[in-house]
This record gives C-alpha cells, sequence and structure tokens, in this order.
C-alpha cells in the first residue's frame, strides 16, 4: 500500500493543527464545572473534520500523531486517555458513516441534522464507555499502569469524569462536521 504525498501533507497539516490547538499549546481550555481537574478543549475538532473530509484512516493518523507529540513532550498518562477517548468517538463516528451510508444505499438517506445527531450520540457512547474502562483501570491498578485510589475514592471520582466524557463530544463533532462540509463545498466551488 503506498501512500501519497498528498495524504501525508494532509495528515501533517491537521496533525500541527491538532497540536496547536491542544489546552497545553494554545492555552485554550475551560475547566469542567463539577471536576476542574477535567478540562474541555478543542484539540478534536481537526481530528473531526479529517474524518469527515478524508476518512477514519488520516483520522486515527492525526489522533495518534498529535497524542504522541503531547505524550512526548508532556510525559503525562492523561494524553494516552486523551488519545484514546479521540479513537473511541472516531470508532463511533465511523460506525455512524457505515449506518448513514447503509440507509442511503437503501434509498433512505438521512438528513444533515440526524446524520449529525447520529454521529454525536454514537462518540458520546463510545467514549463513556471505553474511557470508562480506562479511567477504572488507572484509578485502581498500582503504578506503572495507574494510581492505586481506594474503591471509594474510585467511585467518587468516576461519576464526573464519565459526565465528562459524555458531554465533552457534544461540541467538538457538530464543529468538526460543519467545519469539513464548509471546506468541502469551498473545494468543490474552484
Amino acid at each position: 500500500m503506498r501512500i501519497s504525498a498528498k495524504t501525508i501533507a494532509i495528515t501533517v497539516a491537521f496533525t500541527a493543527l491538532s497540536i496547536v490547538l491542544s489546552g497545553p499549546v494554545s492555552g485554550i481550555s475551560i475547566p469542567a464545572p463539577y471536576f476542574p481537574l477535567l478540562r474541555y478543549e478543542i484539540w478534536e475538532i481537526p481530528v473531526i473534520a479529517a474524518f469527515f473530509l478524508f476518512g477514519w484512516k488520516q483520522a486515527v493518523a492525526v489522533t495518534l500523531l498529535s497524542g504522541t507529540f503531547l505524550y512526548v513532550v508532556l510525559l503525562n498518562y492523561v494524553v494516552l486517555g486523551g488519545v484514546l477517548a479521540c479513537l473511541s468517538m472516531v470508532l463511533g463516528l465511523y460506525l455512524g458513516s457505515r449506518f448513514i451510508s447503509n440507509k442511503a444505499a437503501g434509498g433512505q438517506p438521512l438528513s444533515g441534522k440526524k446524520a449529525i445527531l447520529l454521529y454525536t450520540a454514537l462518540a458520546v457512547v463510545f467514549r463513556s464507555v471505553n474511557l470508562a474502562v480506562f479511567d477504572y483501570i488507572v484509578l485502581r491498578y498500582p503504578f506503572p499502569l495507574g494510581l492505586e485510589l481506594p474503591e471509594s475514592v474510585i467511585r467518587a471520582i468516576l461519576l464526573p469524569v464519565t459526565i465528562f466524557n459524555a458531554t465533552e463530544p457534544l461540541y467538538p463533532i457538530p464543529i468538526g462536521y460543519f467545519i469539513a462540509k464548509r471546506i468541502s463545498s469551498v473545494l468543490k466551488n474552484r
């Protein structure tokens, strides 16, 4: 399998944008009001736009490349959770796109609004479930795998973390979708 120079350039550009928009680099983040250690960020928007413009492979590549860069620079396991969270959302988007393609092939295409709702719902489900398992492992097991916290502390932490993971996809999915649609329409008109 040969990768074109165009594919590499697109992946590098979206990766750079994702890195630049990450909270540690841009300073753009909003603490979750119910658990200020968690922060809503915008670095996933280029990943989502890459998914809708170029497909799941580019979205995965952008996620892994930007995550690897941030992990090497920050040396923080929280970045690994962010990468898993983003990959979980991409999985939800992929399954949503398969469902939408099957509906369209059967002569029942979804409207843009229904598609966005489906994409967002699947991203929420996959991110919430996958990160609940990941977070439990990180909180429960000893170093180097986790923090080895008492079960009572884990139970207290998991609820706000799960709320965060369920609410975080609510803005990057629609924004990334609309950015991709806008870029696509601009490129078609050239």
